[in-house]
C-alpha cells in the first residue's frame, strides 16, 4: 500500500474510498504570499472551472485565509466571496499608520509593527462560521509554535485564532497565543504544506513565491523578505523530491507579475486575472477531465477574464494579507 503512515497525528485520515475505487480523494495546498495571494482567486476559480471536487484544504498564511473562505463556501461561491473581499482591499485597513509610527515602535521595542484588528475584522466578516467543524470542506492550518520552534497544525476548534496565528508574520504582526503557547506565521516552517496533504490521491499546489525583481535587495526589509523567500523556495522543492511518490502532484504554475513591494494591496484585480489565465492554462494542458466553463452569449464575452467586471457591490476595505 503506497499510502504513508509515519507522519502520524499530523496527518488527517482522508474518506475512504468506494469499493469499487471511483472516487480519488483530492487535496489543494496554499502557500503563503502575503500580497500576492489574490493570485490564489484565480487559481481557484480556475480549478472550480474545470469541475475539480475538493475534499481538503491544507493552508498557511495568506493561503489558509483564502482556503478558508472555500472551505465554508465550496466552489463558485467562495471564488466569487475571494473576488469580492480582495477587489476592496484597503492597504491602510491591515496595515495602519505611517513611517513614523513604524520607527517609533521600533524605538520602543515593540514586536510587531501592525496590529491584527484589521485581520480580526476581515476573517469574522468573510468566513460565516466560527469553528473548524462548521465548514464544508475539511481544512488544514499549518502555523509555528514559537516557544518550541516546531510546526503545528490546527484543524479542530475556533478557526478564528488559528487563522490570526498563520497571518502573524513576525515583526509585522503581534504573535498569536492560543492555550498556554505561542504561535506565528506558518510560512517560517512550512510555507507549502505538502508533507500534510500525500494521503490525497490527487494534490493541486498554489505556490506562491515573493522574490523581487531586484538583483540584490537595497533595503533591510527587502533582505529579510528575500531571504525568507529563498529558505521556503528550497523547502518546497525538497519537499517536492521527497514526496514525489505519495500522490499526484500539480504544481499550478505562478504567472509573470510585475514588481510590487510589501504590503501593497492595490493590485488585486490585476494578480487575480494573472493567476486565472496561468491556471487555466495548465489545467487544460495537464488535466485530462477538465470541463470547460458554459459558453457566453458571444465569443466576446466568452474571451473575456472573469475579474474585470462585478455587478454586486463590494464591501469596501477588506483585505487578505498574511
Amino acid at each position: 500500500m503506497r499510502k504513508r503512515k509515519m507522519l502520524g497525528e499530523l496527518l488527517h485520515r482522508w474518506p475512504k474510498r468506494p469499493a469499487g475505487g471511483e472516487h480519488r480523494t483530492t487535496a489543494v495546498v496554499l502557500s503563503g504570499g502575503g500580497h500576492l495571494g489574490a493570485i490564489h482567486v484565480g487559481q481557484l476559480r480556475a480549478i472550480v472551472e474545470a469541475g475539480i471536487e475538493v475534499d481538503a484544504y491544507i493552508a498557511t498564511s495568506v493561503g489558509a485565509l483564502n482556503a478558508a473562505v472555500m472551505a465554508a463556501r465550496p466552489g463558485m461561491a467562495g471564488v466569487d466571496r475571494l473576488h469580492e473581499i480582495w477587489r476592496g482591499v484597503r492597504t491602510d485597513e491591515i496595515f495602519p499608520g505611517g513611517t513614523v509610527a513604524q520607527a517609533w515602535k521600533i524605538a520602543r521595542g515593540h514586536d510587531h509593527l501592525y496590529p491584527n484588528d484589521g485581520m480580526v475584522r476581515l476573517i469574522t466578516s468573510a468566513i460565516p462560521v466560527t469553528s473548524f467543524s462548521d465548514l464544508k470542506v475539511p481544512l488544514r492550518v499549518v502555523t509555528a509554535e514559537l516557544d518550541s520552534g516546531e510546526e503545528r497544525v490546527f484543524a479542530s476548534g475556533s478557526l478564528l485564532r488559528p487563522l490570526l496565528a498563520t497571518t502573524a508574520l513576525p515583526g509585522v504582526f503581534p504573535p498569536v497565543r492560543i492555550a498556554d503557547k505561542t504561535y506565528v506565521d506558518g510560512g517560517i516552517v512550512n510555507n507549502v504544506p505538502i508533507s500534510h496533504a500525500v494521503d490525497a490521491d490527487r494534490v493541486f499546489v498554489l505556490e506562491l513565491q515573493e522574490l523581487s525583481s531586484e538583483a540584490l535587495p537595497t533595503s533591510s526589509f527587502g533582505l529579510l523578505l528575500r531571504s525568507f523567500a529563498i529558505s521556503r523556495s528550497s523547502r518546497f522543492h525538497l519537499d517536492i523530491e521527497r514526496y514525489a511518490g505519495a500522490a499526484e502532484f500539480h504544481v499550478i504554475p505562478q504567472p509573470a507579475i510585475p514588481d510590487i513591494r510589501f504590503p501593497d494591496l492595490s493590485h488585486s484585480l490585476e494578480l487575480m486575472e494573472l493567476g486565472y489565465r496561468t491556471a487555466r492554462d495548465y489545467l487544460d494542458a495537464a488535466v485530462a477531465h477538465v470541463v470547460e466553463p458554459t459558453p457566453s452569449a458571444s465569443p466576446a464575452a466568452a474571451a473575456a477574464l472573469p475579474f474585470g467586471v462585478v455587478e454586486d457591490d463590494v464591501t469596501g476595505g477588506e483585505a487578505l494579507a498574511y
